[in-house]
């Protein structure tokens, strides 16, 4: 499959998907003039916080101590997200992994940078799992080191349903597979919505003793 891909690139090569010139999906020009910048904010209130922490209120029902938002769910950024998804671009993974670090912070090189894992279904969908490809792209920009440190068990499925619906279907879909005691762990993503996975995710980190659960995600809708 990698093969096949690196052929299709020289054959016909990623172009940026707003002003088309070759090299990647989103060239730096258009990046910084179509993909908007969120303010820092709690990922669940929406209120005004410093560096994305969440908020004191909603720090009683969530494990995560802060989750940083690259852009809006719109425009430019669904179109990526739907390139890296249907039509099974690697490159965009990439790409979409350089747009993230520009929101995080330094982190020690002992914090760990770990894929929200994908539904085995749409990892052979797609040839790949896409949020492993961003995270592994986070791991060699930044130097943290990727492990995956979750398995998905649970066959919940979010499309269609309501705020509480998802947050309840999603509640133990993963479980820890490697010790995590009192190590800090940084969550990749692509999209959240209601931050049901997110917070199911860290909720099983933390009770495997991760001191710390951060998450970085493209867009939220």
């Amino acid at each position: 499959m990698r093969i096949l891909e690196d052929i299709l690139n020289i054959l016909a090569p990623n172009e940026c998907i707003v002003c088309q010139e070759e090299g990647t999906t989103i060239c730096e020009q258009c990046s910084e003039q179509a993909i908007f910048p969120v303010p820092s904010r709690c990922y669940r209130c929406k209120k005004l916080t410093n560096d994305f922490a969440v908020c004191k209120k909603c720090k009683n029902s969530s494990k995560l101590s802060n989750v940083w938002v690259r852009s809006e769910y719109s425009n430019v950024s669904k179109q990526l997200i739907y390139k890296m998804k249907f039509d099974s671009n690697r490159q965009t993974a990439h790409d979409i992994a350089r747009l993230d670090i520009e929101v995080l912070p330094y982190f020690p090189k002992d914090v760990i940078v770990c894929p929200i894992p994908t539904a085995t279904m749409r990892v052979r969908q797609r040839g790949y799992d896409h949020t492993m490809e961003i995270a592994k792209e986070i791991s060699k920009i930044t130097g943290l080191h990727k492990a995956n440190l979750l398995v998905r068990v649970g066959k919940s499925r979010q499309v269609g349903a309501r705020k509480e619906a998802r947050i309840n279907q999603l509640k133990d879909s993963f479980i820890v597979t490697k010790d995590v005691k009192n190590r800090k762990v940084i969550l990749v993503d692509d999209v959240v919505t209601t931050g049901g996975t997110l917070e199911s995710a860290a909720s099983e980190l933390k009770r495997f003793g991760a001191s710390r659960v951060y998450a970085v995600v493209f867009a939220q809708k």
